[in-house]
């Protein structure tokens, strides 16, 4: 994040407002802002695992496939419990035309037996999500710790979700690299 010439944090699209330096505050807004991030954020997630859940072909994509259909449950999942932080905050839910993908590593491939390129499309949005919700969970640090203690409880989800596919990683003896 970058501090503007007041003391502010500067919005980025992919790294929210968080706190002005004056007041050491995150604002009800600036609550609302990362929580309607993170919502576009897991919203989309569903769509490249969803497909690859049912996309992939081989012997081996079989276990992958049901871990995938797993966790396009677990996303829906988060997603509803972002969507009911932002109403209690007093926010409103964005509908689905407000979102934008941007995880091209999650997007299907036109081979159905590259397993390897899915799990290392999940590895990589596992860890983007993993950054993310760190960077939030400071944020909310003494200001919004219910708030906080929702992405502590999705973060140690996503943490044993990059953990399973750096492990599927290795069956194929491919670096899994940080």
């Amino acid at each position: 994040m970058n501090l503007s010439s007041s003391g502010s944090f500067v919005t980025q699209p992919d790294r929210p407002c968080t706190r002005t330096r004056s007041a050491g505050v995150l604002s009800r807004s600036r609550i609302l802002l990362l929580a309607d991030f993170d919502l576009r954020h897991v919203s989309v997630l569903p769509s490249g695992p969803g497909a690859h859940s049912v996309n992939l072909d081989g012997v081996r994509a079989e276990e992958i496939k049901k871990s995938l259909a797993a966790d396009v449950t677990a996303e829906i999942a988060h997603a509803q419990q972002f969507a009911r932080r932002i109403k209690t905050l007093s926010g409103s839910v964005p509908g689905s035309f407000s979102f934008t993908p941007h995880q091209a590593t999650l997007q299907p491939t036109g081979d159905t037996t590259d397993v390897v390129s899915v799990i290392k499309g999940v590895i990589d949005a596992a860890r983007g999500a993993l950054e993310h919700y760190g960077r939030v969970i400071k944020a909310c640090d003494g200001v919004d710790y219910v708030t906080q203690d929702m992405i502590i409880g999705i973060l140690a989800d996503e943490q044993q979700h990059l953990r399973e596919f750096e492990g599927y990683l290795k069956e194929y003896d491919v670096p899994v690299g940080r």
